[in-house]
């Protein structure tokens, strides 16, 4: 008996669904980065098309990896006969099917619900791109003064690249400064060398008017270097300019998996024309030689890094204008590479010089990991100067008699609604828990006036907070979240971890394979969060204890002043 033909909708893929579209993509991730290796490899290709979207693998910014994950996807369940019709919501994607193999399937119709009002407000995406990035330019010079660099003249600099978010100067008079990336860096480093130390802020977020800020670090007792007091008009007229040296004509040809991708590649290069991400990528690559006009002598420079675009513009410039200088890539984070595909290197981008000389991460278990596309790199594991307070907590004495699960909302709010919906649907079983309390935490820039509204999820057991992340990690009994370096930090206190999966989407794991599934479990219905969160009732505490102890101490090195003084290659000269 035939079996009854149904339809993929991408849109509303079960669990089930779901979870094969996910093997699917790890079955393609190399497929994927060979494309781009090969694209890499066409002739006459400008060098700057490497700072746009199109080389970025960024699925915040580059919807190209995604779109790929789905062509293979359907690829492969076109191929079981199962699905008379396919439905996605993109009409770029919708275009690529119509002219594919697919489309001539006997009994196969292809539907797209994307309305034509998006499709056609993306083509404008470009001028919305050149004013808010000509907003950032704008407020860059506004904040320009006059760079001086007397207090670091003649010394060997050690750099370090790094982001200033709110809450970066803690007190209300702006005189204490705390880096959120490098805390206390200053600690482990010999009196006498501590003046070497020297901060390159970024402000990431999007343009927005920077004189206050640039005014408290000029102010600071803490070296900084201010990029706008450094660029020239000819910088920005350089990184505006870039359309004009790219000929995208060059790319041609552009297959993955069978697909014809070319019309999906030009059209992402169309749409991120002029992004504010790009320009930044290309500023950066300038600051390194205005530094080096002013003299300034850089040993070493050291970029927190998450193989961004900024990051990719920062250390390329380093690498041509400071050729004997070392660069260092401190990913000091653990995050996940399922769904952020660029957090591991590809070789297209060493042939180019886009990597640092040396890539320090969290673990000896992640080297392997880091290396998934290409083997050419130095890779070394790092002390954890963020995640220093997981040494410190001691969870014996904060711990009370009540069962309390903290629910951390990610700055996506996609993400955070997901979590919220799946949530409430399990409300009512989990409040049948003895002594059970739940904490709701939304990111910290956002309010939890944005979710309150939507859920009607509060009660006398459930209730947002607004205490800081120490406080209610150190008492929580599970966590509740989506991807996040948060998810490791639970885990090396004893806490376990509920990853909360989307229905036709990415999942976003960032937990090693190495960690017992026993403490952490991907979620992605009501059931199965009900499910675990009973389980971690019945854990055994003494053996949550020693797997939180090894976590912690394999991938949470405890800074030292010998391993720091390594890390930033103290004693490297020029």
């Amino acid at each position: 008996m035939n079996q009854k033909k149904t339809a993929l909708d991408l849109t509303n893929l079960s669990i089930k669904q779901t979870k094969e579209f996910n093997a699917c993509l790890n079955e393609h991730r190399k497929d994927f980065d060979q494309m781009l290796y090969n694209l890499s490899k066409k002739k006459n290709l400008h060098p700057e098309i490497f700072n746009t979207s199109i080389f970025s693998r960024e699925p915040e910014f580059s919807p190209l990896y995604e779109r790929c994950c789905k062509l293979a996807f359907i690829k492969k369940q076109v191929d079981t006969g199962y699905f008379d019709k396919i439905i996605v919501n993109d009409l770029e994607l919708h275009k690529v099917l119509k002219r594919s193999y697919i489309y001539k399937v006997e009994g196969l119709n292809i539907h797209c619900t994307e309305k034509k009002i998006r499709y056609i407000f993306n083509l404008f995406l470009p001028f919305r791109n050149f004013l808010r990035s000509l907003s950032f330019a704008v407020f860059m010079i506004l904040a320009r003064q006059k760079s001086n660099v007397e207090n670091i003249h003649g010394k060997d600099v050690i750099l370090f690249s790094t982001n200033i978010l709110k809450g970066s100067f803690e007190k209300n008079d702006g005189t204490s400064y705390i880096d959120r990336n490098f805390p206390d860096i200053k600690r482990f480093v010999p009196k006498e060398q501590r003046d070497r130390l020297v901060f390159l802020p970024q402000f990431p977020g999007g343009p927005r008017p920077y004189n206050k800020k640039f005014e408290k670090l000029r102010k600071h007792k803490q070296s900084f270097l201010i990029k706008a007091d450094y660029f020239k008009l000819e910088d920005y007229l350089y990184a505006f300019s870039y359309p004009i040296r790219i000929d995208i004509k060059m790319i041609n040809n552009v297959e993955f998996l069978g697909f014809d991708i070319t019309g999906l590649i030009l059209r992402e290069y169309w749409h991120t024309i002029f992004d504010f991400k790009i320009i930044e990528s290309l500023l950066n690559n300038k600051i390194s030689k205005r530094l080096k006009e002013k003299g300034i002598k850089i040993t070493v420079m050291i970029d927190w890094y998450e193989n961004q675009l900024s990051s990719k513009g920062l250390i390329n410039g380093f690498r041509k204008n400071y050729p004997e200088a070392k660069i260092i890539g401190y990913c000091g984070i653990i995050d996940s590479a399922l769904y952020r595909i660029n957090l591991h290197p590809s070789e297209y981008e060493n042939d180019q010089m886009l990597l640092p000389h040396q890539i320090t991460v969290l673990g000896d278990d992640t080297k392997g990991d880091f290396m998934e596309f290409t083997k050419n790199i130095d890779i070394t594991s790092a002390p954890s100067l963020r995640y220093k307070y997981l040494h410190e907590i001691d969870r014996s004495r904060l711990k009370d008699s009540e069962f309390t699960i903290l629910v951390a909302l990610p700055i996506f709010k996609d993400q955070a609604r997901n979590i919220l919906a799946i949530l409430s649907k399990s409300i009512r079983s989990l409040e049948m828990i003895n002594k059970i309390r739940i904490k709701i935490k939304t990111h910290p820039t956002q309010s939890s006036k944005i979710y309150r509204p939507l859920f009607d999820i509060e009660s006398e057991n459930c209730k947002f907070v607004d205490d800081n992340f120490f406080e209610c990690i150190s008492t929580a009994d599970l966590l509740i979240t989506s991807a996040s370096t948060t998810c490791m930090e639970a885990l090396a206190i004893g806490v376990p971890v509920a990853i909360i999966g989307a229905k036709s989407q990415i999942l976003q794991n960032p937990i090693p394979k190495t960690i017992p599934d026993d403490y952490w479990r991907i979620c992605y219905s009501s059931s199965e969060l009900i499910g675990f969160s009973k389980s971690v009732i019945n854990l055994n505490e003494n053996e949550l204890i020693l797997e939180s102890e090894r976590i912690r101490d394999s991938y949470f090195l405890l800074p030292t002043n010998e391993n720091i003084e390594e890390l930033i290659h103290l004693n490297h000269q020029i």
